[in-house]
């Protein structure tokens, strides 16, 4: 039998719940169909699902159609929980876009297939809701070609016969292969779904149970062969909890995984305690899962979402990530920093919050993605860890850069320690991240401090020493180091690359080379033509850019460009209001970018790098049997090893 993994994908209230739950009715998996008004949807299983009547968690479950054994996810729509729903696309083999026929192609669903062609994920479009459509289906296609291009309605058995001519358009293999024999083999036309050259578009009503028995026979007739011979290897894409269990949800990529199998995570071996297999809050335990299967994994404690088990390389950098920041205000009866502990685990389930400590002002703060997800945080603390608090109003991210490269160096010497550290900081493209290179001769440094020396530079989020926000697009090379063959220790090489790192970043700020970065937005607005004038207007106020403006298919102006969120928040209700709703507005991610207003950031942070002394640039040595303290301005004089 072949294996699938499907997930459905929308825009908050576009259908995509009630089509998960049509599938699992028409396969036989539940015998009536749950609905989301009435809180009974069989994936939406959470108590704060049900009670916030909107998708939050990424559901699983497992059916049979024809050949094919099929793992549905049902993914959350809101823009809020956009990361939940990236780390699902991550393990998928077929997404199915579910789209309104009402309300047709919405902003978040721009972002969705943006996701999807990022992540090379064969695309097929379900419009559905057909049953209230005020339009007709060739309008629909005319705005989905608009929008994606390349969108074929499908024929079903996938005999594009009427269609062939538009298909043979896709592609110069497609074209050439129409031309010699007047028709395209059922290969071809496979071949350029999996390669994104197409997406076969089906209508239906998920209420009604009208076309999803043909979107299944097509999702069965695409799917692929899985042969599980190669060494066991997986995907994890979610981590969650129940009430006794620690759960890794993975994707099976190779091989097969057993019960009591262990699996190296690190430098440690954990034992797999228990299989199990998903269907909405249910499961059931298997002693087995082979590649294309997606399961728990209960007993291990360091997984975390991205990891590659086995042969599997870990996931690079998300496409998607929070640019706010909030408080959580605690009543005064509540230790702060107890309070930090024991949420920290949540980290686990949703990296995106990024919770931190702030220990000069005992104060915690969690990357946010916006309202929505604060009043679903402030459920989840209050019932799981009995936490009342209130979120404040955030503030933007910001991340901090380098303009020119410096050197830093670090030395700890403290009585009976030693370890020097020589580091090169060198700017990188945006979007590059922060890179680490420690590749030194086996003869200047062994390849086990080496590798400590690496893993003391990725431990850690560097701040920078203008506002203290994290450093990024820095390239980071170890350039020489030295160790005692007595006594260096562990934790030695881990303050002199601290300090080295921090000391090259004071170099780079007294040379001017430093530099505040700030997230902007890629924006789409769909405007009527005679408010064009005013949005460009309030655009350049805010510091944004903007692209010749073109028209849709309906008439309106469509205007592209980029802005920084810090200028653009709030600005949706104000384009309703003057618009008396008939313009909408795009927003995506695009990146960090030098800051509009960086001198009026770092007044409003007023922060002390030199006051900061859990990241001090400065070194100790050691005379006369005991350490002493070196300013950062001076360190070079003193280290051992001259450059």
């Amino acid at each position: 039998m072949k294996k699938c993994v499907i997930g459905i994908l929308a825009h908050v209230d576009a259908g995509k719940t009630t089509l998960a739950e049509s599938i699992l009715f028409l396969s036989g998996i539940i015998r009536k169909q749950g609905k989301v008004d009435d809180a009974t949807s069989t994936l939406d299983s959470h108590d704060i699902e049900k009670k916030q009547g909107i998708t939050v968690f990424s559901g699983e479950a497992n059916f049979k159609w024809k050949d094919t054994s099929f793992t549905l996810i049902d993914t959350p729509g809101h823009v809020d929980f956009s990361a939940e729903t990236e780390r699902a696309v991550r393990v998928l083999d077929i997404a199915v876009l579910c789209i309104s026929a009402v309300d047709g192609v919405r902003p978040h669903t721009r972002t969705l297939m943006h996701l999807l062609s990022d992540y090379h994920i064969p695309t097929f479009i379900f419009v559905t809701k057909c049953d209230y459509m005020r339009s007709t289906e060739d309008k629909i296609m005319e705005q989905l070609n608009s929008e994606f291009k390349a969108c074929i309605k499908y024929a079903p058995s996938g005999k594009f016969e009427a269609e062939y001519e538009n298909i043979a358009s896709l592609s110069d293999s497609l074209l050439e292969e129409y031309i010699k024999t007047e028709a395209l083999s059922f290969d071809s036309v496979k071949k350029a779904v999996y390669s994104r050259a197409m997406f076969p578009c089906i209508f239906g009503s998920g209420l009604k149970n009208t076309g999803v028995n043909e979107l299944l026979d097509a999702l069965a007739l695409f799917s692929n062969e899985c042969e599980a011979e190669k060494p066991f290897s997986a995907k994890v894409y979610k981590i969650s909890h129940d009430k006794s269990e620690r759960l890794t949800h993975i994707k099976v990529t190779e091989g097969k995984i057993c019960v009591r199998d262990g699996i190296s995570i690190g430098n440690t071996t954990e034992k797999v305690s228990q299989i199990r297999i998903y269907n909405g809050a249910k499961y059931e335990c298997v002693n087995e899962a082979s590649k294309g299967d997606v399961c728990c994994l209960c007993g291990l404690s360091k997984t975390s979402c991205g990891m590659g088990l086995g042969g599997e390389k870990d996931d690079e950098k998300p496409f998607l990530e929070s640019v706010m920041r909030y408080r959580i205000s605690l009543p005064d009866s509540l230790d702060p920093k107890n309070v930090y502990l024991k949420i920290k685990p949540l980290e686990d389930e949703e990296p995106m919050l990024r919770l931190t400590w702030n220990e000069s002002l005992a104060e915690i703060y969690a990357d946010i993605m916006g309202e929505v997800q604060i009043q679903i945080l402030t459920e989840i603390l209050k019932t799981r860890f009995g936490v009342e608090c209130v979120i404040d109003k955030g503030r933007v991210v910001y991340k901090e850069t380098i303009s020119g490269a410096s050197i830093g160096v670090g030395h700890y010497e403290p009585l009976r320690h030693y370890a020097e550290v020589h580091l090169r900081l060198k700017p990188l493209k945006r979007g590059s991240g922060t890179v680490f290179e420690t590749n030194l001769p086996v003869n200047e440094l062994n390849t086990n401090y080496q590798r400590l020396i690496y893993t003391n530079l990725t431990e850690k989020k560097h701040k920078g020493v203008l506002i203290g926000a994290e450093i990024t697009d820095i390239k980071i090379s170890l350039l020489s180091a030295r160790a005692h063959i007595k006594h260096t220790e562990g934790g030695d090489f881990r303050e002199s690359v601290y300090r080295a790192v921090r000391h090259g970043l004071m170099r780079a700020m007294e040379q001017g080379n430093c530099k505040i970065l700030e997230p902007y937005y890629n924006y789409s607005v769909h405007i009527p033509t005679e408010y064009s004038g005013r949005f460009i207007t309030d655009i350049c106020s805010m510091n944004g850019t903007y692209n010749n403006p073109e028209f849709s298919i309906e008439g309106d102006t469509v205007i592209c460009g980029r802005v920084p969120v810090s200028t653009i928040c709030g600005y949706t209700d104000i384009l309703a209001s003057y618009t008396s709703g008939k313009g909408y507005l795009s927003l995506e991610f695009a990146g960090y970018f030098d800051c509009h207003n960086q001198d009026e950031v770092i007044e409003e942070y007023r922060y002390s790098p030199t006051a900061d002394h859990e990241n001090t640039p400065d070194s100790v040595f050691c005379a006369h049997w005991a350490g002493f303290n070196v300013n950062w301005k001076l360190v070079e004089n003193y280290m051992h090893i001259k450059d």
